[in-house]
């Protein structure tokens, strides 16, 4: 059921919390002047479980594992579109008693604090809690980029799912399961037999989608894709 209650108390000891939380992210980004291309931003959400009491203390712990799950996702997201991942799958072959895979790494690793990182503009709606997130690049960030943009690489998309149950792992699996399924679509497009195993890298691209389906987070995820290596059977 939605929250019922004070609505405006609510949000203004969320605010100030937030303020407090978030400051060492967005302190030192919002003291500098970039171009609008620079900025990647995008909205994040967290499910709230209950409805939260209006005592500071309470209403801080009720907060806090959306603001470490959205410190976990952010990293995650960020790496794949400012980046990439490189990616190993090896598609399953009943025939051969062969297993699906697939194996993903950041290219590189963002860590927090990060003072290139922002949350804004906090919110609750529909027993989510939103913000949207701003990440300043650099221009050795810009390069990669710009090398990603030199070449028409082929696009993919995939979706996900994981149970509610999970959490932030949940979110995270579902994920990598649109990532895994849109290798594979990608693949059985590409190829006219199931390779052994495909290598390469991917970088994510568009707006990240999460909702939730039946009781499971369901992701969607758009990406460019870079095939660096396929391994073909020799034999049946």
């Amino acid at each position: 059921m939605p929250f019922t209650t004070n609505t405006i108390k609510k949000n203004l000891l969320l605010c100030v919390f937030l303020v407090l939380v978030f400051c060492c992210f967005s302190q030192a980004a919002l003291m500098e002047t970039e171009s609008a291309e620079n900025v990647l931003r995008f909205s994040l959400w967290s499910l709230l479980e209950d409805e939260p009491s209006l005592e500071k203390e309470a209403l801080e712990n009720f907060y806090d594992k959306s603001v470490q799950e959205l410190k976990i996702l952010a990293p995650f997201l960020l790496e794949g579109m400012i980046y990439g991942w490189s990616f190993s799958y090896v598609p399953s072959d009943i025939a051969r008693q062969v297993a699906e895979e697939l194996e993903i790494l950041p290219l590189v690793r963002i860590a927090l604090p990060d003072e290139r990182l922002s949350f804004l503009e906090p919110r609750v709606e529909n027993e989510r809690f939103y913000v949207w997130l701003e990440y300043r690049r650099t221009n050795s960030m810009m390069a990669y980029k710009k090398a990603w943009d030199s070449v028409v690489y082929p696009k993919a998309k995939g979706v996900g799912q994981a149970s509610l149950l999970m959490g932030t792992e949940g979110i995270l699996e579902a994920y990598e399961q649109a990532l895994k399924n849109a290798i594979r679509g990608f693949v059985q497009k590409q190829e006219k037999n199931k390779p052994r195993r495909i290598s390469g890298r991917v970088l994510l691209v568009n707006q990240p989608v999460l909702g939730i389906q039946a009781g499971r987070y369901t992701a969607a995820l758009d990406f460019f894709v870079h095939v660096i290596k396929i391994e073909r059977y020799t034999e049946f």
